[in-house]
Order: C-alpha cells, then structure tokens, then sequence
C-alpha cells in the first residue's frame, strides 16, 4: 500500500530509523554494543539491506503473490545452507516437510505464470541474500548480542539510504506515515526477537518457523481489508502450519 505513492530508498529509510532510539541507550550505558567480528558483521548487515531493498522494489512493481513466493525461497535455501555450511543434520521427515510447505505457500500465493520479469528476479535475489543474512546471524550469535546485530543492520541501512531520501524527499501523506511507522517498529522488534532466537534453535528450525508470518499475513488481511478465505488458500495454510510442526517437532 505505502510502495504507491514512495520511492523505495525512502520506504527503507523509514524501515530503519526505529534503531537510532537505541542510541540514547548507549551512551547511557544501559546496553552494551560490542562488535567482535566486524567483517562478519558489515556481511550480515549488507545482507540484511539487500534482501530488504529487494523485498520492496519486487513488491512495487511486481506481482504480489508471485514476489512473495520467490522471497519466500530465502527460508529454503537457509534450510539447505545451512546443512551444507554449518553442518546441521536434518532428519530424513524433516526434510520431508519442505516440499509440503512449499505446496502450501503456492497455495497461499497464488503466483500467476508467465515468463520472469525484473521484479522477479530481483525478489529472487532477494531470497538469497535472506538465506546469506540467516546464516551470518547463527554464526554471529555464537558471540555476539542481538541488540548489537540488530543495530548494526538498521544503521547500515539507515546511512545508505539517508542521503538519498534528503536529496529526493517525497512528502507522505499522514495515512502513508502510520504505516512506515507501524512497517518501522514492528520489524524492529520482530528482528530483534528473530535474531534472539538464533543463538538457541538451529537455522533448519528457525528458517521453517519464520513462514508463520505468511500465516498471519493472511489473518491480518481477512480481519482488517475483508480477504475471504478461500479453500486453496485454507489448503495452503494447514500445508505451512504441518510444515512447521513435523519440523520443529521433531528436528
């Protein structure tokens, strides 16, 4: 809805300024930002802005639910990086569960065919810097806090994109800015609790759990735009929900 009517480098903006709130707090001393890896550390980062950037740009310009699928692929290749980078050993119904999920998000997208277009590359892209951006964070967690990861995404993202969005503002409308705002904060907070996760269950497990946000994408839809609920897309949701129950259940 926002991606109408502003450019995407003011949309990521807007996506980061939530973290400069966390300044004050360091300064203060009430919270401790430690970099030990700072390679690892700009990698994750940049990551993390591409796959946003990504994110946005395909959903502008691109079909809804076809964008979203192809983004949606980041959690599998997280899923397969991580056996193949760190070593993790998913059991054999573990594995069994992927195809299942898969099938339930085409279910919940609908994605039209055709041939790729630009958006769909790029969400494409996008889905591999996702799984990039999960694998850096387990690794990171080993030794770092999630506030620290956390901050140094948003910042890194925030720097970028600032000059850009002062030299090209759009005005918003008021309706435009409740929703950045609302976008901002809860992904701030929502990165915050993912990168926590990290540190305690395996990419295999935390990936898969990632897809209940496609779950409550369509509850928030059905409860405040009046989406019906469909039987494919009903398909679709108890395919993601078995998904990621045999996964977390008994991986």
């Amino acid at each position: 809805m926002v991606s109408r009517s502003i450019p995407v480098y003011q949309m990521v903006l807007f996506r980061f300024i939530p973290a400069l709130f966390l300044i004050p707090f360091f300064f203060a001393k009430k919270i401790e930002y430690k970099v030990d890896s700072p390679l690892l550390m700009l990698l994750r980062s940049l990551m993390g802005v591409m796959s946003i950037v990504c994110l946005f740009y395909s959903l502008k310009w691109g079909h809804f639910g076809k964008e979203n699928l192809l983004y949606t692929l980041g959690t599998f290749w997280a899923f397969l990086w991580s056996v193949l980078i760190l070593k993790e050993k998913p059991k054999a119904i573990t594995i069994s569960a992927i195809p299942l999920a898969f099938i339930g998000l085409i279910c919940i997208f609908k994605p039209i065919s055709g041939p790729l277009y630009m958006a769909d590359v790029v969400a494409l892209l996008g889905s591999f810097f996702t799984a990039f951006a999960y694998i850096s964070i387990k690794k990171l967690r080993e030794s770092h806090t999630a506030i620290s990861i956390v901050f140094s995404f948003y910042m890194t993202g925030f720097i970028i994109f600032l000059l850009p969005t002062l030299k090209h503002f759009v005005l918003p409308s008021s309706k435009d800015i409740l929703f950045s705002i609302l976008i901002g904060v809860s992904g701030f907070i929502a990165q915050i609790l993912m990168t926590i996760g990290y540190k305690y269950t395996p990419i295999t497990v935390s990936s898969s759990i990632k897809l209940t946000s496609v779950v409550l994408m369509i509850c928030i839809g059905i409860v405040l735009f009046n989406d019906t609920l469909d039987w494919v897309t009903g398909f679709g949701i108890g395919s993601v929900l078995t998904a990621i129950y045999v996964i977390t259940r008994y991986q």
